[in-house]
């Protein structure tokens, strides 16, 4: 059974401390909402789980310290930030191809509503029609054992985030674990809250 272990962490933006000696941990099909309001180390939390930011203490992957083996981490994660990461010179399908990486493309255009736009270039689309397509490419990763989600509800509308909702439903459900910070409520899904607490 995954799972994340996180112990002691120290964060810190320049010379502000955001949060010192936090200890959590998330398994077993667990969604872990971060909240907390803004500067509170939500999207730090994330990039250091992510391997993306320095942070003193130790975070623990299925009972082994993440720096240990990062490669082999970091296959095992799909990071989304707040940043989709979408390519506006590339069309929509070679932005899946290119995010998302091996599967089922098509039926990942299918499920978010994307299957008209395939020759579009990104550049031309609106900021929740990008943000559908970083889902898309998320979509093929959904086999990966943990996920971290910075705002994946931002810029959606009702019916992609319904359909986000029951994307991550199914991986609870398969015992995978979703670690996510949102401004907006998960419609339908049952979340571990984490709360963070702004500091200095």
């Amino acid at each position: 059974m995954p799972q994340l272990v996180a112990e002691n962490l120290v964060l810190q933006r320049g010379f502000t401390r955001l949060f010192g000696d936090l200890s959590f941990s998330a398994g077993n099909g667990q969604i872990l909402w971060l909240q907390g309001p803004n500067g509170a180390g939500k999207t730090s939390l994330l990039r250091a789980l992510a391997g993306l930011l320095p942070y003193d203490g130790n975070i623990i992957w299925e009972n082994a310290d993440i720096q240990s083996d990062m490669a082999a981490y970091m296959r095992g994660i799909s990071w989304l930030g707040y940043a989709d990461g979408v390519r506006g010179e590339l069309t929509v399908l070679e932005n899946v191809e290119f995010l998302g990486g091996a599967g089922d493309v098509m039926a990942a255009l299918h499920y978010f509503g994307l299957e008209n736009f395939l020759e579009v270039p990104a550049r031309f689309l609106s900021a929740g029609q990008r943000k559908r397509i970083a889902l898309a490419a998320l979509w093929m990763q959904q086999q990966k054992p943990l996920w971290l989600l910075d705002e994946p509800l931002a810029h959606l509308d009702e019916s992609a985030a319904k359909q986000l909702s029951s994307l991550l439903s199914a991986r609870q459900k398969n015992g995978l674990i979703t670690v996510l910070a949102s401004h907006q409520p998960l419609p339908g899904l049952k979340c571990d809250i984490l709360s963070l607490g702004a500091q200095g």
